[in-house]
C-alpha cells in the first residue's frame, strides 16, 4: 500500500513538472534587423507579458504582447548567432535555429570592414575561452573568461556606447582548480544568466548562480559537482526536454576518459545547491573529445550531441532519444561516426571543433569542422530525415581553403544578408573571415568566398562574434595571449535615402514621419537632425522613421545619419509657432496676459498677436513666451500668434470679462440674545454673494448669521466672478452685538459703606457712581467707598449694554431701620483697619450676652461674655485674611452677622 502511494505521489510530481515545460515551434521571420518585431509560436507561454523572459542568445528582448501560444517581441541590440530562449515559471524553451540579425550592407566585407583592435588584459597567462551574456540585464553583452592558472572566472562588464567600446575592470569569481572552460546559461530558470566552469585538476564543474542587479554584476559562491575524471570542456543544453538546461562535459583523463558526461538539471528557480544536478551519466566518444556542439540535427525537437575527437579521425553524433525527466544510458542512441579526411586524402586525427550552422538556408543544421593538421575548414551538409541519424545523414565533406591551419570557428552573419558567415582562428595569429555565398539547398566548394584575414593577436584560444557596442552590427571578439581583443564592425553600410517626410511643417514636439530606405531598425543607430539640431527618434524600421521636432530648431533641412552615412532632404521643414497655454485665460480690457508655447520670435515686433481678430500690443517676448495687454475693443474668442506668415491659434478662447459691483446696506446693532438673521447683499451681475467674517462673535451658514457672543462684528460680502464677470470689489459692514444688561449683587457688607459689590458679567465692566463714570473701575467687583448710588455697564469692542439697576449704599442708621430681627450690622466690610464695629440691633442692652467669631474653616473663638452696651468694637488685627461669621447668644436667641478681613 505504501509503495503504491509513493509511486502515485512521484507520478503526480513528475506530471506537474512536465506540464510546466514549454516549447517553441516556430519563429517568424527567422531573420531581421535590430528593432524589428518577430512572432514566436509555441506552448506554455504566459498570457502576462512581463512573465515571459525572452532572450536572443545572451541578451534580453522586450515582449510587446503575449498569449499562452504566441509572443510578439522586438529584436534587441547585442544579438549573436544563437538560439532564442523563452523562460516562464522556471522552465526554458529553446528554438531549433539561431536568429539571424540582418542589416543593409553596401557590399562584401574586406580588411577595412573591421576597426582597429580594441584590447584589454585578463591578467592570466593561461587564457582558455570566453562566454558572452548580459549578466546584469542592462542591454549590453558582458564577457566572461576562464583563466586556468588562476582557477577563476573573470567577468568584464560592458559599458560601451554605439561606436565606442569600453568595459569596467574585471570582477573575479573563484572556481575549481585549473579552470579550462566557461559557459553561460540560465540554469535555475530565474531569468538570470548563470556561469558554469570546467575544472581540469579539480575533476569537477563549478556553477555560479547569478545574483546581479542592473549595473552591478555579482555571483553566489560556487557549487561544485564531481565528474570523477579530468575534463576540459563544459556545455549547456536541455537534453531531456524538461525545460531545464543540463550540463555536458567532454572528458579526456585516464579511466573514464574519451567520454562525455551529462548532468541532469533538477534545480528550482533562485536556488542552486548540492542537489541541483544528478550524478553524471557517461557516454563513450572517440579519442580526445573536444567541446561538443548541441543542436537538433534531425528536426525531431530533441538536440543531438556532436563531438569532435582530436585523436580520432572522425566526429561522433549521439542521437537524442531521451524522455522528459530522465537521463540514462539509453537516453542517447549509439554514436554514429563521420570520418574527416584531410585535403591530402588522409584521415585526419586532429579535429579541434565542430560548429552547427544552416549554411545553405534549407532549414537543416549543417556542420563546420576544423582540422588542426590541415589548411582547410570542412562542411558537412545535413541530409537527414526527421527522427533519424545514420551514416547517410550528411553529404560528402566539402573543403574550403584557408592557406593555413585553423583550429576554431565561430559563425555569424557579418554582412547582414541573412546567411551565416564563418570566422576561423588560424595558427598564424590571424582570423579568416569567409563570406557565405551559397545557394539555397546547396553546399559546394564555392559556397564561401576566399577568406579575408585579420590580425587576432597571439594564439587565439577562443573566438566569437556578437554586437558589443549595440549598433546592430556584429563585432569580432578573440581571447588570445591573455588579452581580450575586439574588432568593431565598420562594414560599409548602404547609405540611407530620404524619399519624403510628412508633414512639411509643424511645431516643436510634434511628430514627423520620414520615409525612405536603408534606415536602421535599431532606433538608437539613426541620428536625425532638424537643421543641425538633434531630434529624438521614437520608432524606426528600415523604411520609416518617426521623430519629434526638437526644441531650439529653426526652419531648415532634415538629415538622417546611419553608421556614418548621411542623407539630407532637399526641401526644408518649416517650424510653426504653437500656443500651449495662456495665463490668465480670461480678463478685462488692459489685463496683462502671458502666452506660452514654442517657436515665438525673440523680437517682439515680429510676433503679431490678436484677440479674436483685434491686434494687441506685445510687451515682451522670448522663444517660449509672449507678454501682451488685452486690447481695447477686444471680444471673447481665440488668440492667435502670427510669425512670418505662420499662425498659431490658442486651444481655448480668451474671455473678455465684465465688471460687477455689490450692494450691501449697513447692518443694525443686535443684542446678544437675538435670534439668527439673514443678510441681503446683492450683485449687479445677479451672481450669488459669498459672505465671510473674521470675527468669532458670529457664525455664518450661507446668508444666515447666528450670534455667539457680544462685541463688534464685521461681515464681508464677495462675488468671485465667473467666466463672464470679474470678481467684484469686497464690501464690508460692521455692527455691534450688545452685551447683556448686567446685574449688581452685594457680595459683602449689607449695602453699607465699604460693602463689596459684584457684576454679573465676567468682563467688559465699567462702574458708575451717582451717574458718573469711575475711572479705572473695570473689574467685576468694586468696594463701595462712598454713600450713594452705584451702577455698572458692560462694554465689549466699544459695544455697550444697558446700564444696570441702581445699587444704593446707605448709612448704618438707615440700614438698621431695615435690618431684620436677629441680624447684626457689622462694619466696615471689608475691614483693613484691624478692627470692626458690631451694632447690637435688637439685643437687650443691659442684659448679658456671649459672642463667637468663627472662620469659614470652622475654627471659633469666644471674644467676650457678659457683654453690656449698644455697640461692640472688636480688635481683628491678628486675624488671618478671610471671611468670618459672628454669632451672639443672649438668653435663648441667636444673632448673626458677617465680615471680611483684608490687608
Amino acid at each position: 500500500m505504501n509503495r503504491y502511494l509513493l509511486t502515485l505521489f512521484l507520478m503526480l510530481i513528475c506530471s506537474y513538472a512536465f506540464t510546466q515545460a514549454i516549447s517553441i515551434s516556430e519563429i517568424s521571420p527567422k531573420s531581421g534587423p535590430v528593432g524589428s518585431n518577430i512572432i514566436i509560436n509555441g506552448t506554455g507561454f504566459s498570457a502576462t507579458r512581463e512573465l515571459n523572459i525572452v532572450r536572443f542568445g545572451g541578451v534580453r528582448a522586450t515582449v510587446n504582447s503575449a498569449t499562452t501560444a504566441q509572443l510578439n517581441v522586438t529584436v534587441p541590440a547585442g544579438c549573436s548567432y544563437q538560439s532564442i530562449t523563452v523562460t516562464v515559471n522556471g522552465f526554458t524553451a529553446t528554438s531549433s535555429f539561431p536568429f539571424i540579425v540582418t542589416f543593409a550592407a553596401a557590399g562584401q566585407f574586406s580588411e577595412t570592414s573591421f576597426g582597429t583592435k580594441f584590447e584589454f588584459s585578463s591578467g592570466s597567462f593561461v587564457p582558455m575561452n570566453m562566454a558572452f551574456a548580459d549578466f546584469d540585464d542592462d542591454g549590453k553583452l558582458d564577457i566572461a573568461v576562464s583563466e586556468a592558472n588562476l582557477s577563476k572566472v573573470s567577468v568584464f562588464r560592458n559599458t560601451s556606447n554605439i561606436g565606442s567600446l569600453s568595459f569596467d575592470n574585471q570582477a573575479d569569481f573563484s572556481t575549481g582548480s585549473y579552470t579550462t572552460y566557461v559557459a553561460a546559461g540560465d540554469l535555475d530558470g530565474d531569468g538570470k544568466i548563470d556561469l558554469v566552469s570546467c575544472n581540469y585538476n579539480g575533476n569537477s564543474v563549478s556553477v555560479l548562480r547569478n545574483t546581479s542587479t542592473n549595473g552591478s554584476i555579482s555571483f553566489a559562491a560556487k557549487k561544485d559537482y564531481d565528474i570523477g575524471i579530468k575534463s576540459q570542456y563544459v556545455m549547456i543544453g536541455d537534453i531531456d526536454g524538461d525545460g531545464k538546461p543540463d550540463l555536458i562535459t567532454s572528458n579526456t583523463g585516464i579511466g573514464l576518459g574519451n567520454t562525455i558526461s551529462i548532468f541532469r538539471n533538477t534545480s528550482t528557480p533562485g536556488q542552486i545547491d548540492a542537489n541541483s544536478f544528478s550524478p553524471p551519466v557517461n557516454f563513450t566518444t572517440g579519442f580526445g573529445p573536444y567541446p561538443a556542439a548541441i543542436t537538433d540535427l534531425d528536426s525531431d525537437g530533441k538536440p543531438e550531441i556532436i563531438v569532435p575527437n582530436y585523436n580520432s579521425p572522425f566526429i561522433s553524433i549521439f542521437k537524442n532519444v531521451s524522455s522528459p525527466g530522465s537521463i540514462t544510458l539509453s537516453s542517447l542512441a549509439s554514436r554514429v561516426d563521420f570520418p574527416i579526411i584531410q585535403s591530402s586524402g588522409y584521415y585526419s586525427p586532429s579535429i579541434t571543433s565542430v560548429t552547427p550552422a544552416d549554411i545553405d538556408g534549407d532549414d537543416k543544421t549543417d556542420l563546420i569542422v576544423t582540422n588542426f593538421s590541415d589548411v582547410v575548414i570542412s562542411a558537412l551538409k545535413n541530409t537527414s530525415i526527421p527522427g533519424s541519424i545514420g551514416a547517410s545523414s550528411f553529404g560528402p565533406q566539402i573543403n574550403f581553403g584557408m592557406g593555413i591551419t585553423a583550429n576554431l570557428v565561430a559563425v555569424n552573419d557579418l554582412d547582414g544578408d541573412g546567411k551565416p558567415d564563418v570566422i576561423a582562428a588560424t595558427s598564424l595569429n590571424t582570423v579568416g573571415v569567409l563570406k557565405n555565398i551559397s545557394g539555397l539547398g546547396s553546399i559546394t566548394s564555392g559556397s564561401f568566398a576566399p577568406p579575408v584575414n585579420l590580425n587576432s593577436g597571439t594564439g587565439p584560444t577562443s573566438i566569437s562574434s556578437a554586437d558589443i557596442d549595440g549598433d546592430g552590427l556584429p563585432d569580432l571578439i578573440m581571447f588570445a595571449g591573455g588579452n581580450v581583443s575586439i574588432l568593431r564592425s565598420q562594414i560599409d553600410i548602404a547609405s540611407p535615402l530620404i524619399s519624403d517626410f510628412s508633414p512639411k511643417k509643424g511645431r516643436i514636439g510634434s511628430t514627423v514621419t520620414i520615409s525612405g530606405s536603408n534606415f536602421s531598425s535599431n532606433t538608437a543607430v539613426n541620428r536625425v537632425k532638424f537643421n543641425g539640431v538633434p531630434a529624438n527618434v521614437i520608432s524606426s524600421t528600415v523604411n520609416s522613421l518617426m521623430v519629434l521636432v526638437p526644441s531650439g530648431f529653426t526652419s531648415g533641412p532634415i538629415s538622417v545619419e546611419v553608421t556614418n552615412k548621411t542623407a539630407i532632404t532637399s526641401a526644408n521643414f518649416k517650424v510653426t509657432p504653437y500656443i500651449s497655454d495662456m495665463n490668465p485665460q480670461a480678463g478685462r480690457i488692459g489685463t496683462f496676459v502671458t502666452i506660452s508655447g514654442t517657436s515665438f520670435s525673440t523680437s517682439s515686433a515680429l510676433n503679431v498677436v490678436k484677440f479674436n481678430g483685434t491686434k494687441a500690443e506685445v510687451v515682451s517676448s522670448t522663444d517660449a513666451t509672449i507678454s501682451v495687454s488685452v486690447p481695447p475693443g477686444a471680444t471673447s474668442g481665440s488668440v492667435t500668434v502670427e510669425i512670418n506668415g505662420e499662425i498659431a491659434t490658442s486651444l481655448l478662447p480668451f474671455t473678455i470679462k465684465k465688471d460687477q459691483t455689490i450692494t450691501f446696506n449697513p447692518l443694525p446693532d443686535k443684542d446678544v440674545d437675538d435670534t439668527p438673521f439673514n443678510l441681503s447683499a446683492t450683485s449687479s451681475s445677479g451672481l450669488r454673494i459669498q459672505y465671510s467674517s473674521p470675527s468669532n462673535k458670529v457664525s455664518l451658514a450661507g446668508q444666515q448669521v447666528s450670534i455667539l457672543k457680544a462685541g463688534s462684528v464685521t461681515i464681508k460680502a464677495d462675488q468671485p466672478g465667473d467666466s463672464i464677470y470679474e470678481p467684484a470689489p469686497t464690501i464690508t459692514q460692521t455692527f455691534c452685538v450688545r452685551p447683556k444688561k448686567p446685574v449688581i449683587t452685594v457680595l459683602l457688607g449689607e449695602s453699607a459703606l465699604n460693602s463689596l459689590l459684584g457684576s454679573s458679567s465676567f468682563s467688559g465692566n465699567q462702574w458708575y457712581f451717582n451717574g458718573s463714570r469711575i475711572d479705572g473701575a473695570t473689574s467685576q467687583t468694586i468696594v463701595a467707598s462712598e454713600i450713594g448710588v452705584y451702577q455698572v455697564k458692560v462694554i465689549i469692542d466699544g459695544c455697550e449694554s444697558e446700564t444696570s439697576a441702581e445699587q444704593t449704599i446707605r448709612t448704618v442708621t438707615e440700614l438698621l431701620q431695615e435690618k431684620l430681627p436677629n441680624e447684626l450690622l457689622v462694619y466696615p466690610v471689608p475691614s483693613s483697619t484691624g478692627r470692626i464695629t458690631v451694632v447690637l440691633n435688637g439685643l437687650k442692652v443691659n442684659a448679658p450676652m456671649t459672642m463667637y467669631i468663627q472662620e469659614l474653616t470652622g475654627r471659633s473663638q469666644i471674644v467676650s461674655t457678659d457683654i453690656v452696651g449698644e455697640n461692640i468694637l472688636v480688635d481683628i488685627s491678628d486675624y488671618p485674611e478671610g471671611m468670618y461669621v459672628i454669632r451672639i447668644f443672649q438668653d435663648s436667641t441667636i444673632f448673626t452677622g458677617r465680615f471680611i478681613k483684608v490687608k
